[in-house]
């Protein structure tokens, strides 16, 4: 199983290598008590997102209030895109938005269902209304 952090690395290597400028932030998403970091914070042509990666066997996937409340600022802040990335086992990834999050009876919140596949990802990102107009 990829633990969390080679997770991001492989997350931000792949959007890299499709041209993204990518940091991935120290402390990894623990941030500091005062201010929020995303695990990954991935730029192209002026279009910024920001990204709390996670890695499962299956979903849902549940995460912490304050990792979304602050992904929420962070994007707010940013003016950038927010997603929950997740890697799945075997090595799929899934993407989702921060308006697909659901909140839980306990008062966290969790991601499920279909998600987006990283070509979407992509350009959704980017705007785009094809992903075929991003591989020109």
């Amino acid at each position: 199983m990829v633990k969390g952090v080679e997770a991001e690395r492989e997350l931000a290597n792949i959007l890299w290598s499709k041209g993204f400028a990518v940091i991935r932030g120290p402390a990894s998403g623990a941030g500091t008590r005062r201010r929020f970091q995303p695990d990954l914070v991935a730029m192209k042509s002026g279009k910024i997102a920001v990204i709390e990666v996670k890695k499962t066997n299956k979903l849902p996937v549940y995460i912490r209030s304050e990792q979304i409340l602050g992904l929420s600022e962070f994007s707010r802040r940013a003016n950038a895109k927010a997603f929950i990335a997740v890697r799945l086992k075997g090595g799929k990834w899934l993407f989702y938005r921060l308006t697909e999050v659901k909140t839980t009876k306990r008062g966290g919140f969790k991601v499920e269902g279909k998600g987006l596949d990283l070509n979407s990802f992509i350009a959704e990102v980017l705007e785009l209304k094809r992903i075929t107009d991003f591989m020109k």
